[in-house]
């Protein structure tokens, strides 16, 4: 007979709205970090890409893997059609593929992805309330590190672009 055996410790508070650093593994390693926005971002006329205020990770170990899934509820103050793009910050030597889709400013279901060493991903804004669902792989190599979401306008309009409270990042170790 084989058994499994695994204990569950939370080790952080949840002090910002998120529970980090779950740890099923003796070693000491985390398998699961998730966060969630606790309040609303906005960026107004700019396409540089600046980091999410609550849309990173705690340190990943070297060389593991992870899977990541992302929920980015967005809105555009009037004018949609500056739409959205976004990239990730990673360790030196880290490589990543993502995907995702979600409504664009014509109420269709569209796609989006990219990977490392590609351009960010673009997406549609709206001025109504949306939800685009990402998911992903990340390697993390010799350098262990963060995993900072990104993003900006995708072109420069002169209004708001904000990216909603309750979006959320969850990164789960696979290896």
């Amino acid at each position: 007979m084989v058994r499994f055996k695994s204990r569950l410790v939370q080790t952080d508070n949840v002090v910002d709205g998120s529970i980090t650093n779950v740890k099923m593994d003796p070693t000491g390693g985390h398998f699961l970090d998730t966060k969630y926005k606790t309040a609303s971002e906005s960026v107004n006329n700019s396409i540089t890409l600046q980091n999410d205020d609550h849309l990173v990770s705690g340190t990943l170990a070297i060389n593991t893997e992870w899977v990541v899934e992302i929920n980015l509820q967005y809105t555009c103050a009037v004018d949609a059609s500056g739409d959205f793009e976004l990239d990730f910050v990673l360790p030196a030597g880290a490589s990543w593929r993502i995907g995702g889709f979600g409504m664009s400013t014509a109420d269709a279901l569209v796609n989006a992805k990219s990977d490392s060493g590609a351009a960010s991903i673009e997406f549609g804004g709206s001025t109504t309330d949306r939800i685009w669902y990402f998911s992903g792989w990340i390697l993390i190599g010799a350098t262990a590190g963060t995993c900072q979401l990104r993003w900006a306008q995708n072109v420069a309009v002169a209004q708001n672009y904000t990216f909603l409270r309750g979006s959320s990042m969850i990164l789960r170790r696979t290896v």
